[in-house]
């Protein structure tokens, strides 16, 4: 009796451990969160290294978002000058960064099929490869915040490919363009982004940001057009900082220390579930 007791009490801890993870990295209808798929162990695998993602980096992020924001808000003459009258300033999401670390330390340029987090339950995903090197380093390594500007960059420069009927309406998927409008989504407030780079002879260097409340959703709007700031969210006005978007920056997670030996990228293991899983497991063999 005491055998099959002990047998139940380690499904209840298989299952609560699985229930536990999703409550915070939720699935979504393509399958189980990216998080979860690996354990949340997160740290690089195979020929893969976690890059580094500092303050300073995170901070470069979320400003060349918004300078770019701003730019596409007051009317980027690239797209006949069209105005966003909704636009918002992206704030940093460690929870975003963190779902984005699980992926891109596979070093797969690939998207994944479900990142989401418990705030934001379904979020966009923005990727970039280089093979830039720097001081006989990957750019991703020698200099964060220099790859971490060209791959926002390149991002926003699909509007070479786009034209004014991709966005007058609702959205529609366009090649080439999605990178793009990911990043002028206006009702998008939070990135989060990581880093890493392959060990082998390819020296690729690999960016993820992932977007909260993610865009590119098939026939809703990308903005409302007209003059900026003039239809924000309710309790919102121009930003000081840029005066094309809605509500201001939050900065409070742009130095949060997720500790020594992640790079800064937000990977975390958390094995105390499955500490207590094998104390069970062992029980079980003592019994038996």
């Amino acid at each position: 009796m005491d055998l099959y007791v002990v047998l139940i009490f380690l499904l209840l801890e298989i299952s609560l451990v699985f229930a536990g993870c999703e409550d915070e990295w939720p699935s979504c209808h393509k399958g189980r969160n990216t998080v979860c798929e690996r354990n949340e162990e997160c740290g690089a695998l195979g020929n893969c290294e976690t890059g580094p993602m500092n303050p300073e980096t995170r901070k470069k992020l979320v400003d060349t978002h918004n300078i770019l924001r701003n730019q596409m808000a007051g009317g980027d003459p690239k797209m006949s000058s069209i105005k966003a009258a909704n636009m918002r300033v992206l704030s940093y999401d460690t929870g975003l960064q963190h779902t984005a670390a699980c992926h891109i330390n596979r070093c797969k340029f690939e998207h994944d099929k479900c990142r989401g987090t418990k705030k934001f339950k379904t979020a966009g995903q923005n990727l970039y490869m280089s093979t830039a090197r720097s001081s006989g380093q990957k750019l991703a390594f020698s200099d964060p915040q220099k790859f971490a500007q060209n791959g926002v960059e390149s991002w926003y420069s699909e509007i070479e490919i786009a034209n004014p009927a991709d966005i007058a309406d609702t959205y529609k998927f366009v090649p080439g363009t999605g990178h793009w409008t990911q990043m002028i989504w206006a009702e998008t407030t939070h990135i989060g982004c990581a880093t890493s780079g392959s060990t082998d002879s390819k020296h690729y260097s690999y960016l993820n940001c992932n977007y909260g409340p993610g865009g590119n959703i098939l026939d809703v709007k990308l903005f409302e057009h007209g003059d900026p700031c003039t239809k924000c969210p309710e309790g919102l006005k121009c930003s000081e900082q840029y005066s094309n978007l809605c509500g201001e920056e939050d900065a409070s997670m742009l130095d949060v220390d997720f500790g020594a030996g992640d790079g800064g990228n937000g990977v975390e293991i958390k094995s105390g579930s499955f500490v207590t899983i094998l104390l069970t497991v062992l029980v079980v063999f003592r019994l038996m």
